[in-house]
C-alpha cells in the first residue's frame, strides 16, 4: 500500500505569466468601457453612420446593413473581451490549455485589427454615390472628443498589446509552470521483520 501523496509545494507564477493576465484583464477593462462609453454616446452602434448614409440619400437597405454590421461588430468585440477574460483566467489557475487558447483568439483578434484597420482606411467609395469618409467623420464627429483620441490610439495600441501577450505566454518559464506534473509515488522498500 502507497503511503499518501504529500501535499503539492506552493508553485509560485512567472512574473511573464502575471503581466500577460494583467495585461488580457487590463485590455479587456479599456475595451469594455470604451464599448459601453460608445453606446451611451451614439445611444446606438452605427447610428451616426446610418444618419450620414441617410443624409446622403442610400437606400434602407444599404442604411439597414450599416446598422447591423455596427451592431455584429460591437457584439463580436463583448465576445472577445469575455474569451480573453475567461482563458486569462484559466491561465492564471495554471492551465495550459487555455494558453493554447490564448493564442487561438489572439490570432482572430489581430484579424480583426486589421480587417477594422482596412475599414478605416481613407478614400474610397462604397456603390455611386456613398463617401465612405463622410461616414466615418460622422461616427468620430458623434463621440466625445476624448473617446476619439481613445479609439485612435487603441486601434493601434490594441494589436501591439495583443502580441506582447503571446510573446509573454510563449516563453518557457510560463511553459515549464503550465505543464503537468505528474504525482510518482516513492519507491516501496522492503524491510526484513523482525
Amino acid at each position: 500500500m502507497y503511503p499518501p501523496p504529500p501535499p503539492p509545494l506552493p508553485r509560485t507564477r512567472p512574473p511573464a505569466l502575471i503581466l500577460a493576465v494583467t495585461i488580457a484583464y487590463g485590455m479587456c477593462a479599456a475595451a469594455l468601457l470604451a464599448n459601453i462609453w460608445t453606446i451611451a454616446a451614439t445611444g446606438a452602434p452605427g447610428r451616426p453612420g446610418a444618419d450620414a448614409l441617410y443624409d446622403m440619400g442610400a437606400d434602407a437597405d444599404v442604411i439597414d446593413s450599416y446598422q447591423s454590421g455596427a451592431a455584429v461588430g460591437m457584439l463580436l468585440a463583448l465576445i472577445i473581451i469575455a474569451a480573453y477574460i475567461l482563458l486569462a483566467s484559466f491561465v492564471l489557475a495554471g492551465r495550459n490549455g487555455a494558453r493554447v487558447g490564448m493564442w487561438i483568439l489572439a490570432g482572430l483578434d489581430l484579424l480583426c485589427s486589421v480587417i477594422t484597420l482596412m475599414l478605416r482606411a481613407p478614400g474610397g467609395q462604397a456603390g455611386q454615390y456613398i463617401d465612405t469618409n463622410a461616414v466615418l467623420d460622422a461616427e468620430a464627429a458623434a463621440r466625445p472628443f476624448p473617446l476619439r483620441v481613445f479609439d485612435d490610439t487603441w486601434i493601434l495600441l490594441e494589436p501591439a498589446l495583443v502580441i506582447v501577450i503571446v510573446v509573454l505566454l510563449a516563453l518557457p518559464s510560463v511553459g515549464e509552470h503550465l505543464r503537468r506534473r505528474t504525482y510518482t509515488p516513492p519507491p516501496i522498500t522492503w524491510q526484513r521483520p523482525h
